[in-house]
């Protein structure tokens, strides 16, 4: 996380509405999205381990269906080119829900089949931007532990995510320094079209739990 100053207020507004549950769009406006780059396709993926997993790079694709096609070991191969236009497909995103579902809930999924998509964050609000897929052996448990940590999202995600998806019953919890450190925003579970302006393009690490 840069050095920037957080108001108190803010972190609390963010918080406050994660425990009501409401949707991201309840936390703030997403005022400057028009004034972003619509048209990036580019997206990455990254296959995380049980419990804090060792500093890696995602692999980045030049648009969204490829990174779908190598993140479901080609079980999904014609997902739309961008983000944004999945986030909105319903069909595509009952799809995504599915990935994984053949194994019993908390165990892995057997060799060779598709593993379970766990998050995804995106640059821009209203899921656009690119987009960092998270994969998985595992759901999560859901037991008020964390079964996913990444202690540093990478150059190209640091301090620049603005919406966020959940799936596989985890809940994301994003924080504003590497390990963990800083502010956070508390759980979020479900979809989040813009992170609030307290945490908006200020995450450093995350937690899947």
């Amino acid at each position: 996380m840069k050095l920037r100053s957080l108001t108190a207020a803010g972190i609390t507004l963010a918080v406050t509405c994660t425990t009501m549950g409401l949707g991201g769009a309840g936390i703030a406006s997403a005022s400057t999205t028009s004034a972003k780059n619509t048209k990036n396709t580019r997206a990455c993926v990254q296959i995380l381990q049980k419990g804090k997993s060792k500093p890696s790079k995602p692999t980045c694709y030049e648009n969204y269906r490829a990174a779908i096609a190598a993140a479901t070991n080609r079980g999904i191969t014609d997902a739309p080119v961008n983000a944004r236009e999945a986030a909105t497909n319903k069909t595509f995103q009952a799809r995504l829900a599915r990935l994984g579902k053949a194994a019993p809930k908390g165990q892995a999924a057997a060799t060779g089949e598709t593993p379970y998509l766990l998050a995804q964050l995106f640059t821009e609000a209203n899921f656009g931007g690119t987009a960092l897929v998270y994969m998985g052996a595992q759901s999560c448990e859901r037991d008020n532990g964390t079964d996913y940590q990444r202690p540093y999202v990478g150059d190209e995600f640091n301090d620049a995510i603005s919406a966020v998806k959940t799936y596989s019953d985890c809940r994301a919890n994003l924080h504003e320094d590497r390990d963990f450190q800083g502010a956070n925003i508390g759980w979020l579970y479900g979809e989040w079209s813009y992170v609030g302006d307290a945490m908006n393009d200020r995450t450093s690490s995350i937690e899947l739990g």
